[in-house]
């Protein structure tokens, strides 16, 4: 009986002596199969793994405030904002800027002027930030590059915010309008406040209310990948609306005097 039980001992340490250096030999597998993975990411793939990271930037949006309406003493407005398509570039995103302007000439009109100012703008921002290159796209056009989009990359296309005058000519010497910051105004304003922001008063009330009616601008904290898109948004800082202005003036009156006056 106590021969059998010795052999049963014996036979059980045998197997689990056999069961320990199978496992252990499975886990020294196992060790090496994961030291060999972290070898090739660490060591062969590092150039391209770090490239990566590298371009895993955080980048700060601004977010450009809606400008206030001037409406006269009824409360029509006299100015507003409407939306408009605008096809922006971030020049960080592209390769080859010639090429590009190139290949969306032949989907949108791109004239000298336009060319100017976006030349102009890449060079006083931030490479990262977004430009505009043409304003006001006719819904055809915004359709024809919606569909070529994924061929340009760094080029969006959007909705902005535009200002309008409804009464056209009409009080336009006393409304006054915006228009696209120029080299001389850069020279004058302060390039933070207006960060982000493409457009300013230029005369009359557009103008001499200036601060009141710009509104303050907001900020995105994101992070982007290697192919310059949002992966998340860190951080929200929101834009501050301008503020409304009502004149003293009558519009329907001015309209009346200055036919009269035409007549």
């Amino acid at each position: 009986m106590s021969g059998f039980e010795i052999k049963d001992v014996f036979r059980e340490t045998r197997v689990f002596t056999t069961r320990s250096i199978v496992i252990g030999i499975l886990m020294l597998v196992l060790i090496g199969i994961l030291l060999t993975r972290l070898f090739y990411l660490q060591v062969i793939e590092y150039d391209r793994y770090s490239t990566l990271s590298k371009n895993n930037r955080i980048s700060v949006v601004p977010r450009p405030p809606v400008r206030g309406i001037i409406f006269d003493r009824n409360g029509i407005s006299l100015a507003r904002n409407i939306p408009s398509y605008t096809l922006e570039v971030v020049p960080d995103q592209v390769r080859d800027m010639d090429s590009l302007l190139d290949e969306l000439g032949k989907l949108v009109r791109l004239t000298e002027y336009d060319l100017k100012l976006f030349y102009r703008d890449v060079k006083r921002k931030a490479r990262f930030d977004s430009i505009i290159l043409r304003s006001q796209l006719t819904d055809m056009e915004a359709a024809r590059f919606a569909v070529n989009r994924y061929r340009f990359k760094g080029v969006d296309l959007r909705a902005r915010l535009e200002r309008n005058y409804p009464e056209k000519e009409s009080g336009a010497h006393v409304v006054g309008y915006v228009g696209r910051i120029s080299s001389r105004d850069l020279e004058k304003i302060d390039k933070e406040i207006y960060r982000g922001i493409n457009f300013l008063g230029k005369t009359g009330i557009e103008s001499y209310y200036e601060d009141l009616l710009r509104g303050q601008i907001g900020f995105d904290q994101v992070e982007t990948n290697a192919h310059g898109r949002v992966v998340r948004t860190i951080s929200r800082t929101p834009s501050v609306p301008g503020k409304n202005i009502y004149l003293t003036i009558d519009s329907k009156l001015q309209r009346v005097a200055e036919q009269a006056l035409g007549d």
